[in-house]
């Protein structure tokens, strides 16, 4: 695949009021050429030491990170930021039917630099603040911390995930101003870090991976439709993932959304254990009308099609 801009993102903001004069700074910069697409890892130094609630757990049992209201999170950089716009970037761990503003200050002079604004997240969903440039030197001298306003506490990934294929979902800081292209895109998207809840959005993704392996001939998408569902099924064969509440579900399916995976599966392996549980979900899920099994609610029907014009119908392998 030619390698090609897909990407031209440019964002702007009114965040901060006071500037750091370059002169006082000027060692504290990044001198390199910045890579567009280059991350810069965080590291947590001060955190709250919470327990997660009892019958909850985060994806894929990765490690994760609490911040109570009102108290605060430090990040320190791994490596000096460049002088130019950035993005901070924080992933949800425990998706929350709440809203959240997640200040974010130096951690040195408490320069005001913006607030996420995290409303109703799913785990495993990305949030960044755009930095001006001008506030890079104090980062890169003092850190950058945040503070939760908010009715509950908030998890997001942290520094220790970092060490699985997973990385881009730990803290970190992205240009804001970014050229990306389609290798890059494909270096993410054909990985771990692409994965999302059990569900339409993660059904959507296993789609996008097969298509890319079905008419580009792919290993790599293929082997990452693989890493995927491995994630949520396990060495004994159990459908195991969380559910947006944080709750976990074992070999069931929480509504009809949940089915959308099981149409690459069944394109895989028409005979594994799990997809009896999709049929039998279906019948839980139907309306019945006229004395057998009629519509399905809502996007049943679609959904349905999707597995049926694979390798699977009705509990039979064809």
């Amino acid at each position: 695949m030619n390698r090609r801009s897909f990407l031209d993102l440019s964002i702007t903001g009114h965040l901060g009021l006071i500037m750091i004069p370059k002169i006082l700074n000027a060692g504290l910069v990044n001198s390199e050429q910045p890579n567009d697409v280059k991350r810069y890892f965080l590291t947590i130094t001060k955190r709250d030491e919470i327990e997660l609630s009892e019958g909850k757990r985060f994806p894929f049992g990765w490690h994760a990170t609490s911040i109570k209201p009102e108290n605060t999170l430090v990040f320190k950089l791994k490596e000096k930021l460049p002088g130019i716009p950035m993005a901070f970037r924080v992933s949800v761990a425990q998706g929350a039917r709440v809203e959240f503003l997640l200040h974010a200050r130096s951690a040195g002079t408490k320069t005001y630099l913006g607030a996420f604004d995290i409303r109703y997240s799913s785990a495993l969903s990305i949030y960044e603040l755009t930095i001006d440039k001008k506030h890079i030197n104090e980062i890169n001298e003092l850190g950058i911390e945040v503070k939760l306003q908010g009715p509950t506490s908030l998890w997001i990934f942290d520094e220790n995930i970092a060490t699985q294929q997973n990385a881009l979902l730990a803290p970190h800081f992205l240009p804001a101003i970014r050229k990306g292209r389609i290798n890059d895109f494909l270096d993410c998207f054909l990985s771990v870090n692409s994965v999302q809840p059990f569900g339409w959005r993660e059904g959507c993704v296993l789609d996008g991976l097969w298509q890319i392996h079905e008419r580009k001939g792919d290993k790599k998408a293929l082997n990452t439709i693989k890493e995927h569902l491995s994630l949520f099924i396990d060495e004994n064969q159990n459908l195991v993932y969380e559910t947006l509440k944080g709750g976990t579900m074992l070999n069931e399916l929480d509504g009809i959304e949940s089915t959308l995976p099981f149409a690459i599966l069944a394109k895989l392996d028409a005979k594994h254990q799990v997809l009896p549980i999709v049929t039998e979900s279906w019948k839980k899920f139907t309306k019945k009308r006229r004395g057998s099994y009629g519509e399905c609610h809502n996007s049943g029907r679609l959904l349905y099609s999707c597995l049926a014009n694979g390798c699977y119908r009705q509990g039979k392998a064809r």
